[in-house]
């Protein structure tokens, strides 16, 4: 549990300062507005650095326990760690298709979306029991 643990505070720090560079290169060469509309928000505005961190976070914390549920349910939790994760970044691009969401936001966020994937997928993937462990 504790090797669970320290991966995923590491996918979450790697998933937030690799989706902090894509913002800020977004925000800057790029030229993206990445413009959402939040439930609080009177109207679209440019996504917070602060929502990028916690939501990049907060995706990592859910491998991380999803993960650790799996290992104590199933002796196949690697594959079903892996179809879960690919399936919940699958589901992440639908908001995506939102067409009042500009083309540009659209792809930088899908980007970002698959950014935060590959360091919770490459930490945490290693860590699922699979048929042979169990």
């Amino acid at each position: 549990m504790t090797r669970i643990l320290k991966a995923t505070a590491g996918a979450a720090v790697l998933a937030a300062l690799l989706n902090l560079l894509v913002y800020v290169a977004a925000l800057g060469p790029i030229g993206a507005d990445l413009l959402v509309e939040t439930p609080v928000s009177d109207g679209p505005e440019t996504l917070p650095a602060l929502n990028v961190i916690a939501l990049s976070v907060g995706s990592a914390l859910a491998a991380g326990i999803a993960l650790a549920v799996l290992n104590r349910l199933t002796a196949r939790a690697r594959p079903t760690f892996v179809v879960l994760a690919l399936a919940a970044l699958a589901g992440s691009f639908l908001p995506l298709a939102d067409p009042a969401l500009a083309t540009r936001d659209a792809w930088v966020l899908g980007v970002m979306h698959v950014v935060a994937a590959i360091p919770i997928l490459a930490l945490l993937t290693p860590l699922a029991r699979s048929r042979a462990q169990a």
